[in-house]
């Protein structure tokens, strides 16, 4: 119906002065803008906001993606709403330091812990149960479950009304 699931986009690499609150860089845009967008001729010139490589798209339509009975395909909670975070990519130093190969994706573990706040403040802004779905990874941390990044999931998965569900295999 050209209308959106998504309450929110956090768009970690578009420079503005529309950071989501409590951040200090990227833009937010909301249900209003990108519905607004999809109603448009030029809908990049409202959110210009897109998933280049397409894991993201990929990973939110197994989420929440709507029937398609001819496929044998539904998501796993078809009725969902979408609140999504972009994530910038590593900054170049970062990847020389860590040996990573020109051209490989690559994002910092800073950057999906402040995605991952914003997320959890998000829902607790709307007063709404929340599901995080991780479907990035990390080779940093101390791969016992009690690094930076696991221990915040876990705290955040231990109170009501939030889930946490990280992706493996790959």
């Amino acid at each position: 119906d050209k209308t959106t699931r998504i309450v929110s986009i956090w768009d970690q690499a578009i420079v503005s002065d529309n950071p989501p609150v409590g951040m200090e860089y990227g833009t937010e845009y909301n249900r209003t803008q990108i519905n607004e967008a999809l109603q448009s001729e030029d809908p990049l010139s409202i959110v210009p906001s897109t998933d280049e490589i397409g894991h993201g798209t990929m990973v939110a339509g197994i989420a929440g993606g709507n029937e398609v009975p001819e496929s044998n395909f539904y998501g796993v909670a078809p009725d969902c709403e979408f609140l999504v975070v972009k994530l910038k990519p590593a900054k170049e130093y970062l990847k020389d330091f860590f040996f990573i190969p020109r051209g490989a994706v690559c994002f910092q573990e800073t950057d999906l812990l402040r995605g991952i706040e914003y997320l959890y403040e998000k829902g607790i802004s709307l007063n709404r149960p929340i599901v995080i779905c991780v479907a990035v990874g990390s080779s940093q941390g101390a791969h016992d479950g009690l690094g930076t990044l696991s221990t915040y999931l876990s705290r955040i998965a231990g109170l009501s009304g939030n889930g946490v569900v990280v992706a493996a295999g790959n």
